[in-house]
């Protein structure tokens, strides 16, 4: 006799339904049973449905519940009489790596990297890829010539991948070792002694959907003895109109099929009377849209627009922006899920939810934690350090920067010594300022000198800071070992452990004072404490030396593979849930977010060991099936459900390779049935499909304005009185009277910090400096590029660069450029020096200018005064570009009235003469030499260093003499004195916007206002 194989539909509460059913086969009595399900969370709800059930006597003894995963392990110690040992996967790829060592020391296998790093990566596949052979009880055979669609690495485990896999297997029963798959594989092989050991047991295997080939072996002998029954959660059409079943279940209908069973559906109880079943009804797809209403189970009938929402957004604000005022509209009663296909929503789904009591059900990556991110952190400043001999390491500024920024860094320095947490600015504001490798010892020294009116315990806190730089850099620096790691990882954690009564760190020392406040930090720690910690320290590579860059390599691929359990109670209200932990659970109200093409159904990674077109050699399912199982998880979630809110984003996200985001096929398919229910296709917004649209205004660019004042006049009188005025000083007021302000006004300094591309002043300056040594002996000697030799100056140059602290800075790229092209450069500008003679090098002049009779102090230092011919020349060197006062300017009288007259209230003028202007440094040195010598210069030029030498000319040769003159004495003091009358009654400093606003140092405070969004 067999046993029984029921349906339970899908849109009724397969929890409810399975206590039922147990209640009406046992009478309570559950002495002999046992539950298997293909998870673990299904036990805690079950257990709540059977204490909540008015039918069980009590004291009652409760059935065993045990995932299948952990029943077969009890299976496989049951066969072996407790001898077998697991084995985790460091452990495992350890073992693969040896046998396949041995395999190449026998001669089976050629040469093969003997290295265990270079071994790793292979073997994790080669471990999943056995896994899941043992699953499927698979013997494999050598794959042979796949070396056009694989590395040659893994063609040489693929081309011995029989050999490989006998040697392993013999390793694990040798040693007495197992792993999930391969005990699975050895149980059923045992399969009749199962049913011998359980002939008195009654076994229910509940909610199972696609089975491995172990699983089925094992299920159907218990099955075909009459000791197990299958309870299916699934359409019900697979019992009332089998040519209509739901394409994501047809593994059932297989399955019933290879077991010769005929399907009973279960239908005596109350259940949620979902979306779906009806039992004249063709569901033949996820029929949401047909016959819904006349479910006469639903005491709340909705239409079928209010049953089914589809939000299309633009980004996951405008899905969260949905989701809140959804579930304003609609109030939460009864039980709640919001399901999430990527995990990585954790965080933000909290931040928008109503204030309600959520429980959160899933495994979270343990790579997107806080504890992580300073793991990483520490991890990037090793592998970027800088080793010095004889030395300790030096560490790269940025990495630098963003461990003492991490909070986990803070509290650590905060519980070390509150007095150095006084001093963290300081540090990183001398880490900023300083070489790009930073001796990290050192660094509080400087901040520490700078702090004397804080009295501080100099002594004690070098030593703090001592303390906390081993702990979070030093003792990572010489690691070649796991185990190293694990010890070393082991000594952080316990700067964040209550480690006061013992020196041992364990998990259940957790400072309550913090972690009680961040539950989720402190269940990642807990998880790296209890579960990756322990692989590291005591796998059989534990002492095995690596390069650290391997060592760091592996720990990372440990951490992306671990998920953060968490466990809601109690299990009513609102949930948050992976995809997976919904399996074989129904709530009234279901939001699934995200819903698109790359996480539901979630994309497979490319295997690099064995592509989807090898796998059918092996006879394994092609990563394809995959989807069908996700099919199945999220159209058995929906049909179970009263109202469903699917949301997903549709558009592009980000990179140039990036592609489009566009939504699940699941949702298209339930797009799809509304439409060929309506015969015609949807309209933008009509239900139930939702465009969620947000208000965007014209972004009004509000440039920063800066309102004159008293205070502001004083400030920039007591600047007009002190000090001489440069050219510099009037052409930043021309160019943005806003820059201008801070500069010469506010003098709030900009944020300093290390230029690693180079420092252009600086590097001007060098220009500057080497160019007035190297004219410095032709000083009044006659000169032209045909004669000169440009070895000295190069030599110089070269010379005068590697003195740089900037130069030693930037990267070696960088210094090649600056190297090769200033060479170049220079080169060129000396073979381009017309005939000249200079008289004067780095010239300070002096003059002034009258101005409602004050006088107008003037400064400049002229770069080189030649004499050509009968003229005088004032010459300026560029090394970037330069712009002289357009010649119309001097013409334009009516512009000329407007700067004589002008009065505030005029806004328009100083834009006009900054646009004709430009800059007034070559008029104003001429101005300075005339009023110095009393000789005035015939012209001015700038020389473009950057081009080669060319020179670019204040006055072109069509200006007459008198007319030059009259522009530097008479009409150059007309604009100064516009200028600064301008800068001390205009009302405002406005910002002008320009090309330089995307380097500007005091961009930040050029406030952009932003839309008011009614989010």
């Amino acid at each position: 006799m067999t046993g029984a194989f029921r349906i339970v539909a899908w849109d009724r509460d397969f929890i409810d339904g399975l206590t039922t059913l147990l209640l009406d086969e046992t009478g309570g009595d559950f002495s002999n049973v046992t539950l298997v399900f293909p998870h673990r969370r299904p036990k805690r709800y079950l257990l709540h449905s059977l204490t909540e059930s008015n039918r069980l006597k009590r004291p009652c003894i409760l059935p065993h519940i045990v995932s299948v995963d952990d029943w077969f392990a009890e299976l496989g110690q049951t066969l072996a009489a407790g001898q077998l040992s697991p084995v985790e996967s460091l452990d495992r790829i350890a073992l693969l790596h040896r046998c396949v060592l041995d395999l190449v020391d026998a001669g089976r296998i050629g040469e093969y990297p003997r290295e265990f790093h270079t071994f790793y990566p292979w073997g994790r596949h080669l471990d999943t890829l056995f896994e899941e052979l043992f699953r499927q009880c698979i013997t494999p055979s050598n794959i042979d010539h796949v070396r056009d669609l694989v590395v040659e690495e893994a063609a040489v485990l693929l081309e011995n991948l029989k050999a490989i896999h006998d040697a392993y297997v013999q390793t694990l029963r040798d040693n007495h070792l197992s792993t999930p798959g391969f005990l699975q594989a050895q149980t059923a092989l045992s399969a009749e002694t199962i049913v011998s050991l359980h002939t008195r047991s009654r076994i229910h295997l509940c909610g199972f959907y696609a089975l491995s080939t172990a699983e089925e072996t094992v299920f159907s002998a218990l099955w075909k003895n009459g000791i197990a029954n299958m309870i299916c959660h699934a359409d019900p059409n697979i019992v009332l109109a089998p040519k209509n079943v739901h394409y994501a279940c047809t593994d059932i209908v297989d399955l019933c099929h290879r077991f010769k069973a005929k399907p009973l559906l279960h239908k005596d109880f109350s259940g949620y009377g979902g979306l779906a079943f009806h039992p004249h009804a063709k569901t033949d797809q996820a029929s949401l849209f047909d016959a819904a209403s006349s479910n006469t189970d639903d005491q709340s009938p909705r239409s079928d627009e209010e049953r089914l929402v589809i939000y299309e957004g633009f980004d996951l604000h405008s899905q969260l922006k949905a989701l809140r005022a959804d579930m304003e509209h609609h109030p939460i009663t009864g039980t709640t899920a919001i399901v999430l296909p990527d995990t990585g929503m954790l965080m933000p789904v909290l931040h928008h939810l109503p204030r309600t009591d959520v429980n959160i059900s899933m495994g979270f990556p343990l790579a997107r934690s806080t504890l992580y991110q300073l793991l990483d952190a520490i991890i990037r400043l090793q592998l970027s350090k800088e080793r010095v001999k004889g030395s300790r390491s030096r560490y790269y500024w940025r990495d630098v920067v963003r461990l003492l920024r991490h909070p986990y860094f803070k509290h650590a320095v905060q519980q070390t010594d509150p007095e150095v947490a006084q001093l963290l600015h300081a540090i990183e504001d001398g880490i900023r300022h300083g070489e790009p490798y930073v001796d990290i010892d050192s660094a509080v020294v400087q901040p520490l000198s700078e702090q004397e009116e804080l009295a501080l315990d100099q002594e004690r806190i070098i030593l703090s800071w001592s303390r906390l730089t081993d702990l979070f850099l030093h003792q990572f620096d010489t690691l070649t070992h796991l185990a190293g790691l694990a010890e070393s990882i082991y000594a952080l954690a316990g700067m964040f452990l209550d480690t006061s009564s013992s020196d041992e760190i364990s998990p259940d020392k957790v400072a309550l004072a913090i972690w009680e406040r961040f539950p989720l930090d402190a269940e990642c720690l807990f998880r790296l404490l209890d579960v990756m910690l322990p692989q590291l320290t005591y796998c059989k590579a534990a002492h095995e030396p690596f390069p650290q860059h391997a060592l760091f390599a592996i720990f990372r691929h440990m951490v992306e593979s671990e998920r953060v359990a968490f466990e809601g109670d109690p299990l009513t209200g609102m949930q948050i849930l992976g995809v997976l932990e919904t399996r074989l659970l129904c709530f009234d109200t279901v939001y699934v977010l995200g819903a698109v093409e790359d996480v539901l159904p979630q994309s497979a990674k490319p295997d690099p060991l064995l592509p989807d077109p090898l796998r059918e050699m092996l006879g394994l399912s092609a990563n394809r099936h995959r989807d069908h199982i996700a099919a199945y998880n999220f159209h058995r979630l929906i049909n179970g459900a009263r109202r469903v809110v699917l949301l997903y984003q549709d558009g592009v996200t980000g990179g140039l390779f990036e592609d489009k985001a566009i939504r699940s096929r699941f949702v298209e398919q339930l797009i799809w049935e509304n439409e060929r229910k309506l015969k015609r296709l949807l309209q933008p917004g009509e239900a139930p499909l939702v465009s969620i649209s947000l208000p965007v205004p014209a972004i009004s660019r509000q440039l920063g304005i800066i309102e004159s004042t008293p205070q502001t006049v004083a400030a920039l009188q007591h600047h007009l009185g002190k000090y001489p005025l440069s050219a510099t000083f009037f052409d930043t007021y021309l160019r943005c009277p806003f820059l201008f302000f801070h500069n010469y006004i506010s003098k709030i300094s900009p944020l300093e910090e290390i230029n690693e591309d180079g420092d252009p002043a600086q590097f001007g300056s060098l220009v500057h400096t080497i160019l007035h040594e190297y004219f410095a002996p032709y000083l009044k000697k006659y000169i032209s590029g045909q004669e000169l030799d440009p070895a000295p100056l190069i030599h110089t140059f070269h010379t005068a660069l590697e003195k740089e602290p900037f130069f030693a800075r930037v990267p070696a790229d960088i210094r090649l450029c600056l190297r090769r092209t200033g060479t170049f450069r220079l080169r060129q500008f000396l073979e381009n020096t017309p005939t000249t003679m200079p008289i004067g090098l780095e010239s300070t002049l002096n003059g002034s200018i009258h101005h409602n009779r004050n006088l107008i102090r003037l400064l400049g230092r002229v770069d080189r005064i030649d004499l050509r011919g009968e003229e005088r020349i004032v010459l300026d060197y560029k090394t970037g570009k330069a712009a002289t006062i357009r010649e119309d300017f001097w013409d334009q009288d009516a512009l000329k009235l407007r700067m004589e007259e002008w009065e505030p209230d005029d806004t328009e003028l100083l834009p006009e003469v900054a646009a004709s202007v430009r800059s007034v440094q070559l008029p104003l040195y001429c101005l300075l030499y005339e009023q110095t010598t009393g000789i005035l210069p015939d012209n001015a030029a700038f020389v473009l260093l950057g081009e080669n030498g060319t020179e670019t000319s204040l006055f072109s040769e069509k200006i007459e003499s008198h007319d030059r003159q009259r522009h530097i004495l008479s009409d150059l003091p007309r604009l100064l004195r516009f200028l600064v009358d301008h800068m001390q009654r205009s009302p405002t400093f406005p910002a002008t916007p320009s090309k330089g606003c995307a380097w500007c140092a005091y961009k930040p405070l050029c406030a952009v206002k932003k839309p008011d969004y009614a989010w």
